[in-house]
C-alpha cells in the first residue's frame, strides 16, 4: 500500500487562559477549527486462487471536512529576540467525506476473459469507502510572532471500508475454489485506517492578542 500527496487548508481559533497565575497555565491554550483535507492512497497485490494468478491495483483520493479540538502547550525559546516558541499539541478530530475518486483494476494475465476480472475508473470514492472518520492529531511546531510551522500526524480510527463484510463476500465467492495452503484471506482485500503526515504553515490574524496566548 502507498500514499498520495495530501493537502490541507483551514482556519483555527485559539482560546488561551487569561489572567493565568502560573507558567503552565500561561502557556496552555485550546484550538479548534475547520479543515478541508485531501487524503488517499494506492494499493497493489497479486495472489493465486484455484491455480490462477490474479493481479490487482488501485488508488483513491478523498476530500474531507474535518473539525479538530486540540490542546496546545508551548514554551518560549531562551534566545535574545523574544516571541520564538516551540509547541506540542494533540487532540481528537471528526471528519466527514465530501467527494473524491476511486480506481480499481483486477486482471488475470493468463485468463483475460475470466469473470472475476474488472475495472473501475474514476467512480465516486464514497461508494466504496466509509464517509465518516474519527481522528487523533498530534504533532510539534515552531512559532514566531504571527507565523507558525507545524509537523503533525493524522490517524483515523475507523476502517476505510466495511472490511469484515468484504472479507465475508470474498470468502463466499472463493468457497468453491481451492485456496493455496497458507493463504491469508485477510489480505485479499486492502483495508485498514487512514494515516496522514502534514507539514503546515499558518498565519494568525492579530485579533484580541494578549500575552500568554497564541
Amino acid at each position: 500500500k502507498g500514499g498520495v500527496l495530501s493537502w490541507e487548508v483551514g482556519a483555527y481559533t485559539n482560546l488561551g487562559i487569561k489572567n493565568a497565575h502560573s507558567v503552565v497555565a500561561d502557556n496552555l491554550y485550546f484550538q479548534m477549527g475547520v479543515n478541508l483535507k485531501l487524503r488517499g492512497g494506492s494499493f497493489s497485490e497479486e495472489h493465486t486462487v484455484g491455480g490462477y494468478l490474479s493481479q490487482r491495483e488501485g488508488s483513491y483520493k478523498a476530500w474531507y471536512a474535518q473539525i479538530p479540538f486540540l490542546v496546545n502547550y508551548r514554551f518560549e525559546l531562551p534566545v535574545r529576540q523574544p516571541n520564538h516558541y516551540v509547541r506540542a499539541f494533540l487532540g481528537p478530530a471528526f471528519s466527514v467525506g465530501l467527494f473524491g475518486t476511486y480506481n480499481d483494476r483486477k486482471v488475470s494475465p493468463y485468463q483475460p476473459q475470466r469473470s472475476m476480472n474488472y475495472e473501475i475508473k474514476n467512480d465516486p470514492v464514497f461508494n466504496y469507502m466509509n464517509r465518516l472518520d474519527v481522528n487523533m492529531l498530534f504533532g510539534v511546531g515552531y512559532e514566531y510572532d504571527l507565523l507558525a510551522l507545524s509537523l503533525y500526524v493524522d490517524y483515523g480510527f475507523l476502517s476505510i471500508h466495511n472490511e469484515t463484510d468484504m472479507i465475508r463476500f470474498m470468502e463466499t465467492a472463493y468457497s468453491s475454489m481451492e485456496l493455496p495452503s497458507g493463504t491469508d484471506t485477510k489480505n485479499l482485500i486492502p483495508g485498514g485506517n487512514l494515516l496522514s503526515f502534514y507539514l503546515t504553515l499558518s498565519y494568525r490574524l492579530p485579533f484580541n492578542k494578549y500575552e500568554g496566548s497564541k
